[in-house]
């Protein structure tokens, strides 16, 4: 069996699954990016809207970049699918940054 590298997690959804689970993915990456946008619109201070910004940011490359080098429209970087390819630090960055939006939201 061949082995798949974890940056085409994406491909393995589309060939396993349906087009419609990864268009609900692509979904709920631009929620997560949306919501993060708002988040720092509606910060009681600059240092969240300034945080809550740059986690969106991290959140919309990470997720581009990925996409994008799953249907060939650049070369792959190994940049992780946040929250979903396998990698530890990636994994906690990504959880570390939704608690800090968390805590941004909460403390408006």
């Amino acid at each position: 069996m061949r082995r798949i590298p974890p940056e085409y997690l994406l491909n393995l959804f589309l060939l396993y699954l349906h087009h419609n689970v990864v268009l609900f993915l692509i979904s709920v990456f631009l929620f997560l990016i949306v919501k993060a946008i708002t988040i720092a619109k509606e910060a009681a201070n600059t240092e969240g809207r300034i945080l809550a910004a740059g986690i969106a940011g991290l959140i919309a490359v990470q997720s581009l970049f990925n996409i994008a080098s799953n249907v060939a429209l650049v070369p792959l970087t190994g940049i992780p699918l946040p929250f979903i390819s396998h990698g530890g630090s990636s994994l906690i960055v990504t959880m570390a940054s939704i608690g800090i939006l968390i805590n941004i939201k909460r403390t408006q």
